[in-house]
């Protein structure tokens, strides 16, 4: 028998399921409730591949670049996207983001209240 998957939205209105019941196999004991699904399987199977790939890694992005063959900053967004939909990325600016806004406010791209704009907005405070 094909082995079947846990999912996380339903596929009719995309809401979200929960566990209704819990089964022995060995007594047949029934435990009904309504039981959170695991964060985990909230994950698309790209995103676990991707997952199990990191851990494998032993979380060096570096290495996982290489064996992914994609560039570091396409590895790390994926990263970033994964603890974003895992709800353990909070939204605050990494230093390289900072610098981004602070390289083009020097080049002339962006004013200083549009720099000053785009660090509020992004919740970049923090880390100034």
């Amino acid at each position: 028998m094909a082995e079947r998957k846990l999912i996380g939205h339903c596929p009719v209105c995309s809401g979200k399921l929960y566990i209704s019941e819990l089964s022995c196999r060995d007594c047949d004991t029934k435990i009904r409730g309504e039981f959170e699904i695991p964060p985990f399987s909230k994950l698309d199977e790209s995103e676990q591949e991707f997952l199990i790939l990191f851990l494998r890694s032993r979380g060096s992005l570096r290495e996982l670049q290489r064996e992914l063959a994609l560039s570091y900053p396409t590895v790390r967004n994926r990263l970033d996207a994964l603890l974003a939909k895992l709800g353990l990325l909070s939204k605050h600016a990494s230093r390289e983001e900072i610098t981004e806004i602070l390289d083009k406010l020097e080049q002339g791209e962006l004013s200083a209240e549009e720099a000053a704009a785009l660090i509020r907005k992004e919740n970049f405070g923090e880390i100034l």
